[in-house]
């Protein structure tokens, strides 16, 4: 149900490295103003590997706390904690000063970036990643999912451009790739509350090559919309179906959009089983101007359903 994610938090991860820069990642800035539209906390992550010879290679240990609590798990937090410790505080003192009514949580916890993420994140409304060197963290994240890293229900995944760049205009739609079979209903569910939150218009887009059958493709998207459509009245939408690589029109496509959304399907991210994205994902991950979500498959999602409001 919409009102019960939207009581989720979103997760964010942030990279480590010798020196913090003193203005805030663009992947943090995202996630910080997304927080801020759904009045829900923004979780910090930072994942560490200790030294060699380090009392926390065993794992299982880290710290959690809030800008006013501290609480340690394990008996010495040992040097790469206190250095991924440093990291988060500096981090939550840049938000707190440009965005002082934001609830923020820190995380540090030794082990493997994306195994990290898949365990704090499991519940989350957003996970959200930077997108460096054409989006392999988002692709790993996104292929944990079949290792059945994440619980139940799984978050969407947030690829942002590590750099920043233009904002969307206000008003800028959020764009929907479609496959050949027609939306799923876990992209349907996700980009109508979207819309709903943001204010924004909806854009569905199937891209084909010569020769496809658009009359049963046509027919296919609209069958899946229609049920969506009635249950959000409000939200306005369009949907298309145009000549041309599927990859290149939705690049171009997320220059003017505000969010750029791929669900589970053969063709856009070969579904959560594969734990791999499909050749339309891995392009547009690595080219788009702005943020890619990654919607995945549910498990226990009846085919179809139509999310409450």
């Amino acid at each position: 149900m919409i009102g019960e994610r939207a009581r989720t938090p979103i997760v964010v991860g942030v990279p480590g490295g010798a020196s913090r820069p003193t203005t805030l990642d663009a992947p943090v800035r995202w996630a910080a103003r997304e927080a801020l539209i759904r009045s829900v906390p923004l979780w910090l992550v930072h994942a560490f590997l200790p030294s060699y010879g380090s009392p926390l290679s065993t794992g299982g240990t880290g710290w959690t706390g809030t800008s006013g609590s501290i609480r340690a798990d394990g008996d010495e937090l040992g040097a790469a904690a206190h250095r991924a410790v440093r990291c988060l505080e500096q981090v939550a003192s840049q938000l707190a000063a440009e965005y002082p009514e934001l609830s923020v949580a820190m995380f540090a916890r030794c082990g493997a970036t994306v195994a990290v993420l898949s365990d704090i994140a499991g519940d989350a409304a957003l996970l959200v990643v930077g997108r460096h060197s054409h989006g392999r963290v988002a692709q790993a994240v996104l292929g944990s999912v079949a290792a059945g890293c994440f619980r139940e229900p799984s978050s969407p995944v947030v690829a942002v451009p590590a750099r920043e760049g233009g904002h969307a205009a206000p008003g800028a739609p959020i764009v929907v790739g479609v496959d050949a079979e027609g939306p799923a209903s876990e992209t349907l569910g996700f980009v109508f509350a979207e819309a709903l939150v943001r204010g924004a218009p909806l854009r569905f887009l199937h891209c084909h090559g010569p020769g496809a059958a658009t009359g049963e493709r046509w027919r296919a998207m609209v069958d899946a919309l229609t049920p969506y459509r009635a249950a959000f009245p409000s939200v306005a939408m369009t949907a298309e179906i145009v000549d041309g690589e599927p990859a290149e029109i939705l690049v171009k496509e997320s220059v003017t959009a505000s969010l750029l959304v791929l669900g589970p399907g053969d063709g856009w991210t070969a579904g959560w089983r594969l734990g791999r994205l499909g050749q339309v994902g891995h392009e547009v991950l690595g080219q788009s101007a702005g943020p890619v979500v990654l919607v995945r498959e549910a498990a226990h999602n009846p085919a179809g359903a139509v999310p409450s409001r």
